[in-house]
């Protein structure tokens, strides 16, 4: 979980849900750094070998998709949260961002766009 959150704030909902995510897994904005960097970092630990990121604000998608070295990465806007109809509809034609609804994001991973 890559968040602009606090990563206590993470586990503390994660904890309500019932769901156990090794403290490596979470990386809050006490990281001091930016999501592509972190996604970064992840492929190169070679233990993340499949990245499929959310995210509900475009500009981030589109910085993410501008890193020539971030193409394996899965890219995904979010319906909900902090975008617009027109900025969903941007995306329409975009061959990388698709778009993604919360029951989608609810479902089974091979369900997914």
């Amino acid at each position: 979980i890559i968040t602009t959150k606090e990563g206590r704030f993470v586990r503390h909902l994660l904890q309500q849900q019932e769901i156990e995510l090794p403290e490596e897994y979470i990386f809050g904005k006490e990281n001091k750094r930016p999501k592509h960097q972190i996604l970064r970092e992840l492929l190169a630990t070679k233990q993340a070998a499949h990245i499929w990121f959310v995210e509900d604000r475009l500009k981030t998608l589109v910085t993410v998709k501008e890193q020539p070295d971030l193409n394996q990465v899965g890219l995904y806007l979010a319906d909900w949260g902090y975008n617009t109809p027109s900025q969903r509809e941007s995306i329409d034609n975009d061959q990388r961002i698709r778009l993604l609804s919360l029951s989608q994001f609810a479902d089974n991973f091979s369900a997914w766009p």
